[in-house]
């Protein structure tokens, strides 16, 4: 038969009261966050990968208690504001928080199967394709070819604008006519609107073209 072991009551008071007087967890999770995830990438790139992991004092690895507000989607341009929240077992919560952009650059336009429908001010309507290239231009300007139908060697400049490049203008002149005009592209990247005006010196036509890809 093993002794009974009996405690000095003393000794049982100095047990609770060491319990008792723990320090109170205060001190909220930490993050660590690498690599540095990147502020800006570009329409259709895949997101680079980077960790953000919360770690706690009393806790220690506390990831199935983080909770993230938030989400990228590199397929549509934008801000993208992201915030991780951690708390640990006593409540003591923390957030770190970062913005990604997702910007359009030249070659997030180009392609030579634009779905093109047009809408004239003389009533006319058009359906047909259009494409929108690279070319020796200046920095930030794309070529839109076959617009309004003339034919592939009829082709505008396309200065790219705004934030996400989402605003444009049009603007071409050759010997016989001269286009001008203004555009955008939606949101998804996917589809641009162009208000276009050509003049061939005696008559000007105005059309709407919608391009879809």
């Amino acid at each position: 038969m093993r002794p009974t072991l009996y405690l000095p009551l003393a000794s049982v008071l100095t047990l609770l009261l060491a319990a008792s007087c723990k320090p109170a967890d205060t001190l909220a999770p930490r993050w660590d966050v690498h690599p540095a995830p990147p502020s800006v990438i570009v329409l259709g790139d895949p997101l680079p990968e980077f960790q953000v992991l919360a770690e706690d004092n009393r806790d220690f690895d506390i990831a199935e208690r983080v909770v993230v507000d938030g989400q990228v989607n590199p397929d549509r341009w934008g801000d993208y504001p992201l915030t991780y929240r951690a708390t640990d077992a006593a409540g003591n919560s923390t957030d770190t928080s970062f913005s990604i952009t997702v910007t359009m650059a030249p070659r997030s336009y180009w392609s030579t199967a634009w779905s093109a429908q047009d809408s004239c001010a003389d009533g006319s309507m058009f359906s047909y394709t259009a494409g929108i290239q690279d070319c020796d231009c200046p920095e930030d300007q794309v070529q839109l070819f076959n617009l309004g139908n003339f034919g592939p060697g009829s082709y505008v400049d396309l200065d790219l604008a705004g934030d996400f490049l989402e605003r444009f203008n049009v603007s071409r002149s050759t010997s016989s006519l001269t286009w001008a005009g203004t555009g955008s592209a939606a949101r998804s990247g996917d589809t641009l609107q162009v208000d276009w005006t050509v003049d061939n010196g005696a008559t000007v036509l105005q059309c709407r073209t919608e391009l879809t890809r």
